[in-house]
């Protein structure tokens, strides 16, 4: 996760790189090579032929070869130094586009449409420059490329003419060596038109070998130990972390956390004390600096990721629906997103949106648009819960999945969510504290210590700051 945390690595960037880079390799295999090939099969035949005529006029004419070829090899190295600096440039102006799109409705309602394109404006002044200085250096190796196979016929002609004159060959092998050289320079010619294609496919090709080679400290595809199930007992262990971009600021110094299986335990705080890195943790999107993640006795990191992943699930406060039909979006929680329709279902009347989907025209067919915009914020925060129960996971894990919600949601979505807990190890992250009051546990994170722990009525009693955030929200 720690790489997609980095603004290199945004989602606007990787699409571009992606999108753009695939398709300029493909035009460099598909076109470059075979033209290349052809061309120098071609270049051969007609040198051949022009030997064959006249050796000395050959001889004469390509003499011009080296000079030909510096001129390319400037156009080449214009063409790749620039062409590096360009996707760059064109990587930061796709993020913008691509922010302004994916939040289009934030953009429009908040009538930012004009500073989004001064925005995107200013991002490609930048791509523009590189693009005029690699067109002005690249057009000087081809100018000089060209006009010098040009000055060579020229000479090819006149050195042609000298021989003749002194009857070392005839008119008729004077002008076969030119048919030659001719040919050959046609072939040569469609090299240089290649040129762009190539400089631009092997800089794409180095990006994205780049791109697969990086290496990552969590490696999902590693092999490790395999869980066929867990009983869902958790804990970290005097746990060190910093975020990998903030290295500068301490989230968890010595933390000690440990959950019991079937147990529902709360994390309570201020915003930024680090509720959700316990999350992030468990998920195993990053590594501590210090101390032990534990699931079921095994220290996370020799658990094999996808596997310890498949008996988790995680429902966020922001839900992430697909653009697809409500049973897909549903059967995604599944490790191989094949199952039943009543499995679906089931999953559904858990999550307490079974009723409202059979009451649409198209039930479990209907599409739910982009990001789930056909839909409100409970509904679609009900899909998620169905789609991370009918993984049936032994640990539960929620991220304020009820914050960003109405009463009459929230209390839907709270029903489905203490049906869900039932028989699963939990973790809540909340803020609103009503919604956690029945916990086996309660932790108070404050500035990466957990601070107080016990039940709410423990708390209260205590009257640390747990009391202080009850009275706060008049509990």
């Amino acid at each position: 996760m720690a790489f997609f945390d980095r603004p290199e690595n945004s989602t606007g960037a990787l699409a571009s790189r992606l999108a753009t880079d695939a398709q300029q390799m493909f035009d460099m295999v598909s076109q470059v090579i075979l033209t290349t090939i052809s061309a120098i099969a071609t270049i051969a035949v007609g040198l051949g032929f022009a030997f064959s005529a006249t050796w000395e006029m050959t001889l004469i004419i390509l003499a011009a070869v080296p000079v030909i070829g510096l001129g390319q090899y400037l156009e080449l190295a214009a063409l790749t130094g620039f062409g590096e600096k360009t996707r760059k440039a064109y990587e930061r102006s796709g993020q913008v586009a691509g922010e302004a799109i994916a939040n289009i409705r934030t953009v429009v309602s908040l009538a930012k449409e004009d500073r989004f394109e001064s925005r995107y404006l200013e991002v490609t002044r930048e791509p523009h420059k590189y693009a005029m200085n690699k067109a002005i250096y690249a057009s000087f190796g081809f100018a000089m490329s060209q006009g010098v196979a040009y000055w060579s016929y020229s000479i090819g002609f006149y050195g042609g003419y000298r021989l003749v004159q002194e009857d070392i060959i005839d008119w008729f092998q004077m002008f076969d060596c030119m048919f030659g050289i001719v040919f050959m320079a046609m072939s040569l010619g469609h090299i240089t038109a290649e040129l762009p294609k190539y400089a631009k496919g092997k800089q794409s090709a180095i990006n994205i070998y780049e791109l697969f080679d990086k290496d990552t400290t969590i490696d999902a595809d590693r092999d490790g130990i395999k869980l066929d199930t867990i009983q869902g007992s958790l804990a970290l262990q005097k746990v060190d972390f910093n975020y990998p971009t903030r290295p500068d600021i301490q989230i968890f110094k010595g933390v000690d956390i440990k959950v019991k299986p079937s147990q529902t335990v709360a994390l309570v705080g201020p915003s930024g004390c680090g509720k959700s890195t316990v999350i992030a943790l468990l998920e195993r999107w990053y590594d501590t600096d210090g101390g032990k993640v534990i699931v079921d006795g095994h220290d996370i990191c020799d658990l094999q990721l996808h596997n310890i992943r498949d008996h988790m699930a995680l429902v966020g406060q922001e839900p992430v629906l697909f653009d697809m039909s409500i049973k897909d979006n549903i059967l995604y929680g599944l490790p191989d997103g094949e199952g039943t329709m009543e499995q679906v279902e089931e999953a559904a009347k858990l999550a307490n949106i079974h009723n409202f989907v059979s009451s649409l025209p198209n039930g479990y067919n209907t599409s739910v648009g982009d990001k789930g915009s056909q839909l409100s914020g409970g509904q679609k925060q009900r899909i998620a819960i169905a789609r991370a129960l009918i993984r049936n996971p032994k640990v539960l894990l929620l991220d304020e999945a009820t914050s960003a919600l109405d009463s009459e949601s929230e209390k839907l979505v709270q029903e489905a969510l203490d049906k869900a807990r039932y028989g699963r190890t939990t973790i809540v992250i909340a803020h609103r504290l009503s919604t956690i009051q029945d916990a086996d546990l309660i932790l108070v994170v404050k500035d990466g210590q957990i601070v107080e722990s016990g039940r709410h009525y423990e708390l209260i009693e205590l009257g640390g700051v747990y009391s202080e955030l009850c009275k706060k929200q008049n509990l």
